[in-house]
């Protein structure tokens, strides 16, 4: 088994107490606040944690983490090689906030709605996809962004728990501009 760094192993650490205390692995953001760590950085040592075995995956597609049979050991100050950090360029300005000038995010909107109408419940993710002929992942990518945008609401670990908020829909010229990227 490889060594791990004292960053991996605190990340280590602090997973293996929290899935101990609370029954369930916490979200990456969660442990990057908690060890005042950088989100990317926490990511990348999850991967390497189940990459090299420490922590496993019930399906690939699974977000929950679960510890397995080996203990990380700390390498020492020499075994630890490091390699030159990337300087990271940022393209173009990053956007205020989600809207509904996406395409994509305006039809999955639309459709909830329709949906909600003419079933009396709300869709499920794949329903949503199946639809509109658009793969999972990019419904549930807009689902978040709609979210966030405050245009949804929705239940963690439930499904068809999609509801449109009483926001009306309205894209100003600025959220055409913030999102141009989409």
């Amino acid at each position: 088994m490889r060594r791990l760094t004292s960053d991996q192993y605190q990340v280590y650490h602090y997973l293996a107490s929290y899935i101990e205390h609370k029954g369930y692995s916490p979200l990456a953001t969660d442990i990057a606040e908690a060890l005042r760590m950088d989100v990317i950085t926490v990511e990348r040592t999850l991967w390497h944690l189940r990459d090299w075995g420490y922590v496993t995956t019930l399906s690939p597609h699974s977000q929950m983490l679960y510890l397995t049979m080996h203990i990380p050991q700390v390498a020492t100050a020499d075994e630890i090689v490091t390699r030159p950090q990337r300087k990271r360029v940022r393209q173009g300005k990053r956007r205020a906030k989600p809207s509904l000038t996406n395409k994509n995010r305006q039809r999955i909107y639309q459709f909830i709605g329709k949906y909600v109408a003419q079933n009396h419940y709300p869709p499920a993710l794949r329903d949503i996809a199946g639809d509109l002929d658009i793969g999972l992942t990019t419904v549930r990518y807009h689902v978040d962004r709609l979210r966030d945008a405050g245009y949804l609401t929705v239940v963690p670990g439930r499904s068809r728990s999609i509801r449109l908020t009483d926001k009306p829909f309205i894209a100003t010229k600025a959220d055409c501009h913030a999102t141009a990227g989409d």
